[in-house]
């Protein structure tokens, strides 16, 4: 049952945001006229309060008790989730969504810094896997009644949220307090460089990542390819093939071993690729296949190795950091893709995707010609900083 409670924290986080996605075409329409970004940023906004939301969850950690903290945080975010649905006009919404995005702040390194916690070696990282694999299986639930739930109204997309009952019982009532990690003496934080690699890199790839549920449902609305549930339907098969790559791990890093990374890149690279030049479902379908399983692997390798790079003590607070690039990037997604298609004028909506394959591009050339730095040590006052 611990293993249940630290698993099912999981389920809420990548659903967190684009689970409602399915229903952007619904939810233009209804507050229209509104400007596009602002559509946009229902699924981006909680992403920007969620960064310092995590750092100071991460820093609350060590101070009080992490069933209190996480107890918490599942409250906030299943009233901000759940409160979209009430919402009458677009600025109470993105209020609400602000709200969610808080709730996934004080919960989100507790999903990763409680399995530091109670799990060691091998079956850390396992768990790590099974983490990412409950995460993106979330995302697919969440998605697909989504969609079903958007079709017969934007608002009923929002009751999706309720699963985070689930979570704040199991927390309640079966996962006990971890022990805490007491040192000899107070020590500087230290954070090797390998960690800054590590949040850049996620930053990165969910810059990457994010651009398809940002313009993938209106992709397929201008093509004419489907509704709202065909798009939570295409939307959850990345997410499904994340579950799968997460569940098949070991496996997976056992023959590619150091250059596990580099592969789960080019899966996504070759994804983007045919996304870039899709115009039908089938080949919409194919890549975000590859996408989804390239995307499972590259995240649970960045956790593993910030966890693997710093002591025991400071993973709660490297893994916030982290997990704050995660969110910074699908946060900057849109912004970034919508600065440089106005900069170069141009509208397509599959820019989004030809902008991500360049990004991957570069990212895949810097891991190949990257090297490993000496540590950086960083003092208490830095730290709160």
């Amino acid at each position: 049952m611990k293993k249940i409670s630290v698993l099912s924290i999981s389920v809420l986080l990548i659903m967190s945001g684009a689970s409602i996605s399915p229903a952007l075409g619904s939810i233009s329409e209804n507050f229209n006229p509104v400007n596009p970004l602002l559509i946009k940023m229902i699924l981006t906004l909680p992403c920007i309060l969620i960064m310092p939301a995590s750092i100071i969850s991460g820093n609350l950690s060590e101070k009080i008790k992490k069933r209190t903290l996480l107890i918490t945080g599942l409250l906030v975010y299943l009233i901000g989730g759940v409160g979209g649905g009430f919402a009458s006009n677009i600025y109470v919404l993105l209020a609400f969504r602000s709200l969610l995005g808080i709730g996934v702040g004080l919960i989100l390194p507790l999903s990763t810094g409680l399995i530091v916690d109670f799990f060691e070696d091998e079956e850390r990282k396992k768990m790590m896997g099974y983490s990412t694999a409950i995460n993106n299986l979330g995302a697919v639930i969440a998605i697909i009644l989504s969609g079903i739930l958007g079709s017969v109204s934007w608002r009923f997309a929002f009751g999706v949220y309720f699963i985070a009952l689930i979570p704040l019982l199991l927390v309640i009532f079966k996962l006990p307090e971890p022990k805490k990690r007491v040192s000899a003496e107070k020590s500087p934080l230290s954070l090797n460089k390998k960690v800054y690699k590590m949040m850049l890199l996620m930053a990165v790839v969910n810059i990457v990542f994010y651009s398809v549920p940002t313009n993938i449902a209106m992709l397929i609305k201008t093509q004419n390819l489907g509704s709202s549930s065909i798009s939570g339907l295409v939307i959850a098969s990345l997410n499904l093939t994340s579950f799968i790559s997460g569940l098949f791990l070991t496996k997976f890093t056992n023959i590619f071993k150091k250059n596990a990374t580099l592969y789960s890149l080019l899966m996504m690279l070759i994804g983007y690729i045919i996304l870039s030049i899709s115009n039908s479902l089938i080949q919409i379908e194919l890549a975000l296949i590859l996408i989804g399983l390239g995307l499972g692997i590259v995240l649970t390798l960045i956790f593993i190795e910030t966890s693997k790079s710093v002591s025991a003590k400071d993973s709660t607070f490297a893994l916030a950091l982290v997990n704050s690039c995660m969110y910074l990037g699908q946060f900057l997604s849109p912004l970034l893709i919508n600065f440089i298609g106005n900069l170069l004028e141009i509208t397509s909506i599959q820019f989004a995707f030809k902008f991500s394959t360049i990004l991957l591009v570069i990212s895949i050339l810097v891991k190949i010609f990257s090297f490993e730095n000496k540590a950086i040590y960083i003092s208490p006052s830095q730290r709160n900083l």
